[in-house]
């Protein structure tokens, strides 16, 4: 009734008179009165004009269009043969001629269904298309740095290499003086013994001829140097000349200098460039600030536990908590339920995007479990030499990243060798990406102890043996690695967590504290101070729910919760 009221206020006049408009023609976009209408519709070319009354028009929203052509005239019809909007006039012309026309309003409507479901997958792909555009920017601004980097990393190897050598020629040089002293002194002695007896020689054959024909002489001679005695060549020992040994090369190629300071590697360029998922390329931090210190809310005592290696907070705010099994406990630390044949390592659960428990088995096969019925069911199983040692689920693609290793690590093993990297598989289980080198063909890992993706794809590493947090982007392409504040040894990061701000948040077991960096590396604070201090925290988990802290700690077998973000005033 109100819009009646209002149409009645504001009436149109009729396009060929000045009475009020009744109807509309859609043929010819023209408003009629009811006498108009009637002498419209008598006219010889325009009885099978369509005519609405005019509320069909008002509600319509359709846009009149002037004529390209024909300014005085408005766009009414589409020509079926040509595709083309016309007027009334363009009817009469010669390219029309024998045509045939539908209404233009309703050829739109037809027209634009067909297209509804191409332009609701171009609103599908465009963030990823979008994605795609940033990643290659982002590879314009950074790439020759980065291969300026490759460059300084060869130039640096090949000056190490020609230290090595430098020093190896010094001792080489001051062992060749040595031996040309030793034998210097050795060559001399020789000389003055063969020069001694080459006088002693001479000496006997000049008193020989001195003495010929001198019956006398001789006979003293004969005296002095009797036939009897003894003469010889020097028996001298032969004094070896230094040989330089053959080595494993005496013609040097450029590959054998390859082989110490590494070779550039240009990969076809035959992969697809990896988009982030739509969730991720969407993803927008809510408004949230950091608090001015973190606070205690709730600490549980679990019942039941004896340590506490890893949390994982389920949509129903339960908790898995890794002990020697797997326990499931209520926000009160009640034992719900056990899951004990379980691979003896620390970040060895995860949630699936649907809330369910996948984990690794003690024969080191990723599992998804029931709690309905108690069972396991075998989702990936990892082929020697490898084994998994942590494990995550992507809450946005459904991706498993899965850390491995592959010998026995201790610290201070030879890092160059390759003995761990990060898997990323589907939900199916399918092997998607391996992560394995930095940009200088180096190893990223030694022991990815904890894995995490963060909102924006970025895959997190905790490796204790490196005490490094080690981040790569979502195309493999490392980031960097974060080794505490001022790069000291004292950093000994054990569980990750991301935030809703994209923030990493880090267990600190050495300092029993949890650092808090953003998403690009950079130290903000430490969120655990003496004032909510607790001990040896080793794991943590983030709810986006209610943006908690969650913190996991071992002896003690608490799990404690801290606030430190908080809604910007108003």
């Amino acid at each position: 009734m109100a819009s009646d009221n209002v149409m009645a206020q504001h009436f149109l006049e009729c396009s060929k008179c000045e009475r009020n408009a009744e109807f509309f023609c859609r043929t010819c976009r023209k408003d009629l009165c009811e006498q108009c209408k009637e002498a419209h519709q008598g006219e010889k070319f325009c009885a099978s004009h369509e005519i609405v009354v005019i509320q069909d028009k008002l509600q319509s929203g359709i846009l009149e269009e002037t004529c390209r052509n024909h300014k005085d005239q408005t766009y009414s019809l589409c020509c079926q043969q040509c595709q083309l909007p016309v007027c009334a006039e363009c009817t009469k012309d010669a390219q029309h001629k024998k045509h045939s026309f539908v209404n233009l309003e309703n050829a739109y409507y037809l027209l634009k269904e067909k297209h509804v479901s191409r332009i609701s997958r171009i609103n599908e792909i465009l963030p990823s298309c979008q994605s795609l555009q940033q990643d290659v920017r982002a590879d314009l601004s950074t790439r020759k740095g980065e291969i300026a980097e490759i460059l300084s990393h060869m130039k640096s190897r090949a000056e190490k290499l020609k230290v090595v050598i430098d020093s190896v020629v010094d001792d080489m040089s001051s062992s060749l003086a040595d031996i040309w002293k030793k034998q210097e002194s050795e060559l001399r002695d020789q000389d003055h013994d063969v020069t001694e007896c080459i006088s002693n020689l001479k000496t006997v054959v000049d008193g020989f001829k001195r003495s010929a024909n001198k019956p006398a002489e001789f006979l003293f001679y004969h005296l002095e140097h009797p036939p009897s005695k003894a003469i010889d060549v020097p028996n001298l020992k032969e004094i070896p000349l230094p040989m330089l040994s053959k080595g494993n090369n005496i013609n040097f190629t450029k590959d054998d200098v390859i082989k110490y300071i590494g070779n550039v590697e240009t990969r076809k360029a035959t992969d697809e460039r990896k988009s982030r998922d739509i969730g991720q390329v969407s993803y927008e931090a809510p408004s949230l600030n950091l608090m001015e210190s973190a606070e205690k809310v709730k600490s549980v005592r679990v019942i039941g536990i004896n340590d506490c290696y890893h949390i994982v907070r389920t949509p129903a705010g339960k908790f898995w908590i890794r002990d020697e099994i797997l326990n499931l406990t209520d926000i009160d630390g009640s034992l719900l339920h056990e899951v004990g044949d379980v691979l003896d390592d620390w970040d060895i659960c995860s949630l699936t995007r649907e809330g369910g428990l996948m984990f690794i088995d003690s024969k080191g096969v990723i599992c998804k479990y029931s709690l309905e019925n108690g069972k396991k069911k075998a989702l990936i199983s990892i082929k020697e030499p490898w084994k998994p040692c942590s494990i995550f689920s992507s809450c946005y693609s459904g991706d498993i990243l899965i850390g491995m290793t592959k010998n026995p690590q201790t610290p201070g093993k030879d890092l160059n060798e390759l003995n761990a990297k990060v898997v990323r598989f589907n939900q199916s289980g399918k092997e998607i990406e391996v992560i394995l080198y930095d940009v200088t063909g180096q190893p990223l890992y030694n022991y990815p102890r904890y894995v995490i993706e963060n909102h924006n794809g970025d895959v997190v590493v905790s490796d204790y043996t490196q005490n490094a947090v080690i981040v790569v982007d979502h195309r493999k392409k490392p980031r960097f690695r974060y080794t505490g504040p001022q790069s000291t040894s004292d950093f000994w990061p054990r569980g990750i967590a991301v935030d809703a701000l994209m923030n990493i948040l880090i267990c600190d077991y050495k300092k029993e504290s949890v650092h808090l960096i953003d998403k690009d590396g950079q130290f903000l604070r430490m969120l655990l101070t003496v004032k909510n201090k607790i001990d040896e925290p080793s794991c943590l988990t983030c709810v986006p729910a209610d943006h908690l802290l969650w913190v996991g700690c071992r002896d003690s077998k608490r799990i404690v919760a801290f606030r430190y973000l908080e809604a910007p005033t108003k």
